[in-house]
């Protein structure tokens, strides 16, 4: 069996960065970068399809600046970094920060901040192929994320992690009217948060494992279509064999996640 379809993307990119670092025990270490890309990405002609034109490529440069920081404030540990395009074809721009802090001996408490503007991926923007229902060329808006994010980390206890994400344009893919697959733009927001627990009892040589999931989304559609549980619970046994020449490690894994579409 033969087939006349012949679907190809191409891309090609150059980047350059440039980087200076400065570190001072008393003030912390500082880094600087400015970067250079340049891409071409897309498909070898025009499409003409139903009246409508989809262009054949997507040519951009931008010039990015990057800073980070990190520190320990005893008792503190803090570290963040930005960045943003400046000049070129592609807006964003990033800002994370963390800050971390020894409770006890036993609990150390981290919490983070995450905000970002993503353009979308050259794949959403511009496609072809031989397929006449999957033509497209958008222009959608930046992805605006926001995530705010807790974990507490016990020796004795565990891991428990908690974060609230909210999404802005959300860009998914799902089917048209016609029943073919193409990328759309959510005008609402997304909220998702995420309650994750897990931790290791140790008996001997045998090791139980375990992680529960509990996660929640609210939405105007159902766009980001994801379980209330999730758990994974390990028993394994590990010791050294053939006079300790080897590392032997074997168990079982059960998994389960509630019912969702």
């Amino acid at each position: 069996m033969t087939s006349n379809i012949s679907d190809k993307s191409t891309l090609e990119a150059f980047y350059a960065e440039l980087n200076a670092r400065y570190s001072n025990n008393a003030i912390g270490d500082f880094k600087f970068g400015l970067g250079y890309d340049n891409f071409k990405y897309g498909y070898n002609s025009v499409v003409i399809l139903n009246s409508q034109r989809i262009g054949n490529r997507l040519l951009g440069e931008l010039v990015s600046f990057k800073a980070a920081y990190e520190n320990i404030i005893v008792p503190l540990g803090v570290k963040g970094d930005v960045g943003i395009n400046l000049i070129g074809d592609i807006k964003g721009d990033f800002v994370n920060g963390a800050v971390s802090y020894a409770y006890n001996n036993d609990l150390d408490v981290y919490a983070s901040i995450n905000l970002n503007s993503k353009a979308p991926d050259f794949n959403f923007q511009l496609y072809q192929s031989d397929y006449l229902s999957y033509n497209w060329q958008n222009n959608f808006k930046n992805q605006q994320t926001r995530q705010l994010a807790l974990e507490l980390k016990s020796k004795k206890l565990g891991i428990l992690q908690i974060d609230y994400t909210s999404v802005d344009n959300y860009l998914y893919f799902s089917k048209n009217e016609a029943a073919a697959v193409k990328p759309f733009q959510h005008k609402g927001s997304v909220n998702y948060i995420r309650a994750k627990a897990s931790n290791e009892i140790s008996f001997k040589k045998f090791a139980l494992n375990n992680t529960i999931l509990y996660q929640t989304v609210n939405q105007d559609e159902d766009l980001l279509n994801l379980p209330d549980f999730i758990s994974r619970n390990t028993i394994y046994y590990s010791n050294t064999i053939l006079k300790g020449a080897m590392f032997f490690q074997t168990g079982f894994t059960f998994k389960y996640f509630s019912k969702y579409y």
